[in-house]
């Protein structure tokens, strides 16, 4: 009867650890992130909406054109930095269309938007005119894992440590606004036009752990059902055989103590109880 109270504890322990195990799982898929899939729809009207907005930062943004610090520009800066990162994410309409923000720019300026990318790189860049309150920007670069469509942008807080040099780059979720195209030579000389943002939110993507297959958590079960019930079975033949020995013990302690109070010699071999 002992023994099958330990099997029971035994598995009830095992069915414990599963259900922690489980739980777990299930709190990291709820906690994790969910890849950008939602493109934005940036409205139609664009005018009237970029000339309210930024004080009108937006309405001279020339496309096209290399890295250039101007008034406007450091309006721009001035008035995202100055909105709370809860604030910017509530105006965030979705994910950037690169190809079509780079075919038509005039569709997405002042356009609230996020992007996700490898990181290539990022450095700071000292601002020559102090009217934006803010004496550096963090200029980056992030693209897909082949190293395609760059998105550039100009960061008004300072970043985390994030890592663009080692061979395991860094994944960056970004929320910016989209100001216009820049045209550049790149290191290798390479003509490139990409989309360009000012960004207010910056975080290094946390991907989810890999979720074990059916096999791999049916193995799981099976290996811990058996070494419970192993530990089990342990457990028990070790109780009963203490309790054999002692009651062993007790028997010939008893039938000394009988012999002694006949009047007799201590028990021999034959009076051991078998």
């Amino acid at each position: 009867m002992k023994r099958f109270v330990w099997l029971a504890v035994a598995l009830l322990i095992a069915s414990s650890m599963l259900l922690y195990m489980r739980s777990q799982h299930v709190y990291a898929e709820r906690t994790t992130a969910v890849p950008p899939t939602d493109l934005a729809r940036p409205a139609e009207d664009r005018e009237s909406l970029i000339a309210g907005l930024f004080q009108g930062a937006l309405l001279h943004a020339e496309d096209g054109v290399d890295f250039a610090e101007t008034p406007s520009y450091r309006r721009l800066l001035y008035h995202v930095r100055s909105m709370s990162p809860e604030e910017f994410s509530s105006r965030v309409t979705g994910r950037l269309d690169w190809a079509d923000a780079v075919a038509h720019p005039d569709r997405w300026r002042g356009e609230f938007v996020r992007v996700r990318g490898v990181a290539a790189s990022l450095e700071p860049v000292k601002l020559h005119g102090l009217d934006a309150g803010i004496e550096d920007v963090y200029r980056g670069f992030i693209g897909e894992t082949d190293m395609s469509a760059f998105v550039a942008f100009d960061h008004v807080e300072n970043p985390p440590p994030v890592r663009v040099t080692e061979a395991v780059k860094d994944v960056l979720d970004l929320e910016g606004v989209f100001y216009r195209t820049v045209k550049y030579e790149s290191r290798t000389g390479e003509m490139r036009e990409l989309p360009y943002l000012i960004t207010r939110n910056l975080s290094i993507f946390q991907p989810a752990a890999d979720r074990p297959s059916t096999l791999v958590l049916a193995l799981q079960v099976v290996g811990i059902v058996a070494a419970s019930v192993v530990v089990g079975l342990a457990v028990s033949r070790w109780t009963g055989r203490k309790q054999r020995e002692k009651s062993s013990s007790a028997g010939i302690r008893e039938l000394f103590e009988a012999r002694l109070r006949q009047g007799g010699g201590p028990p021999g071999k034959e009076d051991k109880p078998s």
